[in-house]
């Protein structure tokens, strides 16, 4: 029981690290592709 409980919780840790991930990188690429679009 414990062992099942523990392994959801490093798989949903690890699930929204992986999406706040995703999220910061999408955000960066945005802005350098804003900048470079106005710097053109």
């Amino acid at each position: 029981m414990l062992g099942t409980v523990a392994g959801t919780y490093i798989s949903a840790t690890t699930l929204a690290s992986l999406v706040l991930g995703v999220v910061m990188f999408v955000c960066v690429a945005a802005v350098l592709i804003t900048l470079i679009l106005k710097s053109q």
